[in-house]
């Protein structure tokens, strides 16, 4: 996965606007799957995963990835039904 960084030099991010997550579903659903993980559920932790780097978390080093998948292991166990398709896909 890619990481996106924030800006570009000489803008200002406007007020309350903290980045964009972005996901590939083909990448949500097939990795996750092989490892038994519902599509569902891969599309929330990393979406989690990407709240928590636009918060400031990181995993660079292991107290960081310790804190920072601690919290993302507290996230729902599930998306709404309207969030996914029954294959995983959003809508």
């Amino acid at each position: 996965m890619d990481e996106l960084r924030p800006g570009r030099d000489g803008e200002v991010t406007p007020a309350g606007t903290l980045g964009d997550i972005v996901l590939c579903p083909e990448v949500a659903v097939t990795r996750p799957r092989a490892a038994g993980t519902p599509p569902r559920r891969s599309f929330l932790l990393l979406t989690t995963h990407g709240i928590l780097h636009l918060l400031g978390y990181d995993h660079a080093e292991p107290e960081e990835e310790k804190e920072m998948f601690t919290l993302q292991r507290q996230a729902p166990p599930d998306l709404p039904r309207h969030a996914v398709d029954r294959r995983g896909r959003p809508r």
